[in-house]
């Protein structure tokens, strides 16, 4: 917005200009109407841009559910400080990235069903006891005769003998399915691990790009400044003071959005990680 707000700035002043070189005969109508139309065009850029800033605001307001007149600092992309090198982010993705966890528990699961199947192969005993109270009445010579009380244990035994295979059969296929979920954990890892190694080649790539437009900002700064000066003292034309001002707004542009790029692929790395879930 500063930036913008500078070129509108600039742009009126060029317009003065150009109408003061019409009424001393030094300029034409054509440059009064591009000194015009392009102040009119960075006027709206302007506006435009103050609106959606005042639009995101009250979403944001709204979100957070703070008073509605609460403001926000508008700040630039904090960079990132201290990135896990490439191995620790492998070592970290390998033992916490959900898809990978998910996979592996499926494994766990099935070898657990097949250790339930194979159980069956075992014959099954049951133990049994607790106290025991028995009272048995009858008569003897017109003598009534009573009880027994007494620990009572016991075990049983059971074994199928024959199933038609149903046995064998069910754990063949549990085996197999273990197999698969076996490789299916595999390929998710191998899946998430590229998925790493190519979003942290695009954050090195963004990370120079990022570097390399910082170091020639200065040029386009000092290009219009001098652009600027010269303008003024009549050795360049308004198209060429205009041509620099948009090489620095568009210089500017382009160095936040790689900010705002370099941000994002950090997030992504910290996600495949499993570091963070959402962003």
């Amino acid at each position: 917005a500063d930036l913008l707000k500078e070129n509108v700035l600039l742009s009126k002043q060029r317009l003065e200009r150009a109408r003061l070189n019409q009424n001393y005969a030094r300029g034409n109508d054509l440059a009064v109407l591009r000194a015009q139309t392009d102040l009119n065009t960075d006027s709206v850029s302007l506006r435009n841009l103050e609106r959606e800033l005042s639009n995101t605001k009250r979403q944001l307001r709204r979100s957070l559910n703070v008073a509605t007149d609460y403001d926000f600092s508008i700040v630039s992309p904090a960079r990132p400080t201290a990135v896990p090198g490439y191995a620790n982010l492998r070592e970290l993705a390998l033992a916490n990235n959900p898809q990978v966890l998910l996979a592996r528990q499926g494994v766990v699961m099935e070898e657990r069903q097949l250790q339930m199947d194979e159980a069956a192969n075992v014959p099954q005993v049951s133990l049994y006891g607790g106290p025991s109270f028995l009272r048995q009445d009858f008569e003897v010579n017109q003598i009534r005769s009573s009880q027994m009380i007494g620990p009572m244990a016991g075990f049983s035994v059971n074994y199928m003998l024959a199933d038609g295979k149903k046995r064998k059969r069910n754990q063949a296929i549990q085996r197999l399915q273990v197999g698969i979920s076996q490789a299916e954990a595999e390929l998710a890892a191998e899946d998430v691990l590229l998925t790493l190694q190519n979003t942290w080649n695009n954050y090195q790539s963004l990370v120079e790009q990022l570097a390399f437009e910082e170091a020639n900002l200065p040029f386009y700064t000092r290009n219009l400044a001098q652009s600027n000066i010269n303008y003024a003292a009549g050795k360049v034309t308004d198209t060429d003071l205009r041509a620099a001002q948009i090489g620095l707004l568009a210089a500017e542009i382009s160095i936040a959005n790689k900010e705002v790029e370099v941000q994002t692929t950090y997030f992504q790395l910290l996600q495949l990680a499993g570091l963070i879930t959402n962003f």
